[in-house]
């Protein structure tokens, strides 16, 4: 996981402990606030995967252009 990623989860974390009033958060843990970070961190690096793809994938095509552009020329 990138720092941006963790930096992302942990204000996600953070917003989401702050919509709870102090009871709530204090029943709930800092273990399951760490469980929680995990799973927002997996989807964000799952995302980030996704998105290199789709530009890896582009990035192949504008190449395969360039190259019959230029075998035209």
């Amino acid at each position: 996981m990138s720092r941006e990623q963790e930096e992302i989860a942990n204000r996600v974390i953070q917003s989401f402990q702050d919509l709870l009033g102090s009871d709530v958060r204090e029943s709930i843990g800092d273990q399951h606030f760490e469980a929680l970070k995990s799973i927002v961190s997996e989807a964000l690096a799952e995302h980030s995967e996704i998105i290199l793809e789709r530009v890896e994938a582009i990035t192949k095509q504008l190449r395969t252009e360039i190259e019959k552009h230029s075998i035209e020329l």
